[in-house]
């Protein structure tokens, strides 16, 4: 087994140079779009949204993405959730304020209507009203109580869902993500931040383990191809 060990990653220095960070952004995406961060969201909110509207015809689906970085995923999920014909308002939360401002010139290109605003998810409480609440490629950055407390705001403000959506650690995903670094960017940030990040990562047992001490009772995590994890929990 691939041992746990947490580099720092060079986008987490404040540091960094806006256009570092925002090429790194850019490679990210690339990443995301390559092993399908959308789909890997999409089918729980789809079974959720189908299920609401089967309740309310035409309810508005809300969504609330934390730490939601280049906002790649979000302005794509908006897309891909507007395609099945289902209402649905999704805002993205960083702490970056060149991430947020990058996200929100996206969205703005995109013409999806997705907003983004900077919050500290880990210091501040969580805002409410959200059916869905997800987060991706964000706990590997965090240590276990960390991530337990923020399942637990999620939990706590979620109406309906929880998602968290990462990488799994394991030589498999390693060498996967170190090859694709390479080949679909230039940026020598995602180059060290992509291995790192798999590093850093959780098993789908850890992942599970975590949720269940977080009081996220009934989890459940499902592995997807080539390298991901996710948990989803559903509120009763």
């Amino acid at each position: 087994m691939l041992i746990r060990k947490r580099v720092p990653e060079i986008m987490d220095d404040p540091l960094l140079a806006p256009d570092l960070h925002e090429a790194a952004l850019q490679g990210l995406e690339r990443l995301n779009t390559l092993s399908d961060g959308v789909g890997v969201l999409a089918g729980p909110i789809i079974s959720l949204a189908e299920k609401l509207n089967a309740e309310r015809p035409g309810r508005i689906i809300t969504v609330l993405d934390i730490a939601c970085g280049a906002g790649d995923l979000p302005v794509q999920l908006y897309a891909h959730l507007k395609k099945r014909a289902l209402n649905v308002r999704v805002h993205g939360l960083d702490i970056s304020e060149v991430a947020v401002q990058y996200a929100s010139a996206k969205g703005r290109t995109a013409g999806s209507g997705c907003t983004f605003s900077r919050h500290d998810v880990l210091q501040d409480e969580l805002p409410d009203g959200y059916d869905v609440i997800t987060t991706s490629l964000f706990t590997h950055h965090l240590d276990p109580p960390e991530i337990k407390t923020l399942m637990a705001k999620m939990a706590a403000k979620a109406n309906h869902l929880v998602l968290v959506n990462d990488l799994e650690r394991s030589w498999t995903s390693l060498w996967s993500v170190a090859l694709a670094t390479r080949l679909v960017t230039t940026s020598a940030v995602v180059h060290h931040d992509g291995p790192a990040s798999v590093r850093a990562a959780f098993t789908a047992a850890e992942m599970l383990d975590m949720a269940r001490q977080a009081g996220l009772n009934g989890a459940k995590v499902q592995g997807h191809w080539p390298c991901r994890i996710l948990l989803s929990w559903q509120k009763h």
